[in-house]
């Protein structure tokens, strides 16, 4: 797929089971360096065309609603050990708000809540 999208490099970390699997795929070589990764995340160095240094991490969060805090753990640890700006997109696999949701059962408070705190901690909005 790398190919067929003209990209130059990538790098991947296979699904488990059917969920998760992540890519991130970028057109220069030179411009993304991958620092890290687990099978939630990926921590990249990317240095933009202005020569800006920055952190992009791909983010894969816990589907199983008991192991949420897990993800926003990992959230906070990634963003304690920057000293870069940062961006950190994917599936969180939570909401912040319950406009968020529509219909179906009742989100969870402890869920809209949790998830709040791990964005605010990493001192990360929702664009």
């Amino acid at each position: 797929m790398r190919c067929r999208l003209s990209f130059a490099s990538s790098f991947t970390i296979d699904r488990i089971d059917r969920g998760g699997g992540l890519a991130v795929l970028w057109r220069s070589d030179n411009l993304c360096i991958v620092t890290g990764y687990s099978s939630h995340h990926i921590d990249n160095v990317v240095l933009d065309l202005q020569h800006f240094r920055w952190r992009l991490i791909g983010f894969y969060g816990h589907l199983e609603r008991s192991r949420c805090t897990e993800s926003w753990d990992l959230l906070r640890n990634l963003s304690a050990a920057l000293t870069l700006a940062w961006c950190c997109l994917g599936g969180f696999d939570n909401l912040l708000s319950v406009e968020d949701k529509l219909g179906g059962v009742d989100y969870p408070q402890w869920l809209l809540t949790g998830f709040r705190n791990a964005v605010s901690d990493c001192s990360l909005f929702d664009m």
